[in-house]
């Protein structure tokens, strides 16, 4: 036995009760539970980490992986088979569901953005009983060009602030009536902030500066901000912008999400 599976047998009996939990609802959805077992990578995680927020205990965190199953396969049935699916298509934006997840720390499923079939930005997230609670926010690309060219072509949004909106859509469609944002203190990821990779630096925003610069800020909890979209009064715009801004916000109010009202 490796070292690996040796830690996960150990693990498995110092978190007996949990294993016990998990194999038991795991038993009612067969393809992911052979996935779990695939190579016990999520299983690992799911028995002695994290899941959406470093604050969560494993009993809160455990009913947001079972509602994330259980209400959005009932929604997207094929993505179990398909693993992902447009949830949104539209000129050269898509937005995708997609599921088993690189880290599955972060969320089961994520948002994913692409523009001319080019993925620019993930967004993690967790269901709580009332409102989408969004666990991570990631850049997918370095083309500078890329991302300019998709904020030209829709009224100067940046592709960040496009993807946070697209949660807001996203929630609604799941007749949730909140959205939270984890904060930049109790993000679970296994990256560190400010690491080389390919003899470059990676730089990584913090999350907080995101929350406060693309949302407005409701309430303010220990672990995460209540958050609305943005969106300026036409009248507080200096004119000679005010015709961009409308036409974004038209945009913006024409987007709609499967079958949402």
């Amino acid at each position: 036995m490796n070292l690996k599976a040796t830690r996960l047998f150990l693990r498995k009996i110092i978190y007996f009760n949990r294993l016990k939990l998990i194999k038991e609802f795991l038993s009612a959805y067969p393809d992911i539970e052979k996935f779990f077992y695939k190579d016990n990578k999520y299983l690992n995680d799911m028995l002695c980490k994290k899941y959406a927020c470093n604050s969560f205990s494993f009993s809160f965190y455990f009913s947001c992986f079972k509602r994330d199953i259980n209400i959005l396969f009932n929604k997207y049935p094929n993505i179990l088979k398909s693993r992902s699916e447009c949830i949104f298509r539209q000129d050269s934006i898509a937005l995708y569901l997609n599921m088993y997840p690189r880290v599955i720390s972060e969320g089961f499923f994520q948002l994913v953005l692409f523009y001319k079939e080019n993925c620019l930005y993930t967004l993690s997230f967790t269901l709580l009983e009332e409102a989408l609670f969004i666990s991570a926010l990631q850049g997918a690309t370095n083309n500078k060009e890329l991302l300019k060219e998709f904020t030209k072509d829709f009224h100067s949004i940046r592709p960040m602030n496009f993807i946070i909106f697209m949660a807001f859509v996203f929630a609604k469609s799941l007749s949730l009536k909140q959205v939270y944002a984890v904060k930049d203190k109790y993000m679970v990821s296994n990256f560190k902030r400010n690491r080389i990779r390919n003899n470059k630096i990676v730089y990584i925003q913090n999350y907080d500066d995101i929350w406060k610069d693309n949302t407005k800020i409701i309430k303010e909890n220990k672990e995460s901000f209540l958050i609305e979209y943005l969106k300026k009064d036409l009248e507080e715009i200096p004119s000679k912008k005010r015709s961009m801004y409308k036409k974004r916000y038209e945009f913006l109010d024409s987007i709609r999400i499967d079958n949402e009202s």
